[in-house]
């Protein structure tokens, strides 16, 4: 949305002054979501009792027997960007509009909300050591992706399974009958903006290809970050 992340209360400021923007927002089945919507691992690790209370703890001691030798495959079943049929994965994330999951700064938040796209991405691990490395090349700059990695956007997505699918949708526990139809709902939400928020996410903020060098030069102009476009 652009608002200072380590000032939210200064959001409230957009009941005086402010611009209104218009942004996307999601559909799992007939359910709205404004971040995301997940399936597989994290979905699982949702529906358990205790994920409230401890979240990291509850996600560490769940995450290897989900992902052991022995584990059961999950039922999800969907189409990737170039016609590939699969079977399976351990984590499908669709998102409103997409997350920038490379390396560098801005990983974790989007650069915009607006682009009337969701983001796709499917996962399949063979351990849990290679989600400790794909978190821990996040966050350290490196761009590593495991072998079973696919990311893509689109307009909807299609997910199929002969059993009731586990959902996290924005963090809450969900289970949906199959076929389950994601879209995008473009421009569908009206939001209002301090006009002294920064208008612009972390991605956002982030240099882009071949714009690094202006990029600074109007940074060191402005005294603070400045947003680039694609």
């Amino acid at each position: 949305l652009g608002l200072d992340r380590d000032d939210v209360v200064a959001a409230l400021d957009a009941f005086g002054a402010a611009v209104e923007r218009r942004i996307d927002l999601g559909l799992v089945g007939e359910r709205v979501f404004v971040n995301n919507a997940t399936v597989g691992l994290y979905a699982k690790i949702v529906q358990s009792s205790a994920y409230r209370d401890h979240k990291v703890g509850t996600a560490l001691e769940l995450l290897p027997a989900m992902l052991g030798p022995d584990a059961t495959p999950f039922d999800l079943r969907f189409t990737g960007p170039d016609g590939t049929t699969h079977a399976s994965a351990h984590l499908i994330l669709v998102s409103n509009d997409r997350y920038q999951l490379g390396s560098g700064e801005g990983f974790g938040s989007r650069r915009s909300i607006d682009g009337g796209n969701l983001g796709i991405v499917a996962a399949t691990f063979r351990s849990s050591g290679e989600i400790a490395r794909l978190l821990e090349s996040g966050t350290s700059g490196r761009n590593w992706r495991p072998p079973g990695w696919i990311e893509w956007a689109d307009a909807s997505f299609l997910l199929e399974s002969g059993e009731p699918v586990e959902i996290g949708s924005d963090g809450e526990a969900l289970v949906l009958d199959p076929p389950i139809r994601f879209r995008t709902l473009p421009g569908a939400l009206r939001v209002r903006i301090p006009v002294d928020a920064p208008g612009y996410s972390p991605a956002a903020a982030a240099p882009t290809p071949g714009w690094a060098g202006i990029t600074a030069l109007l940074q060191a102009v402005a005294g603070r970050p400045v947003a680039i476009g694609t």
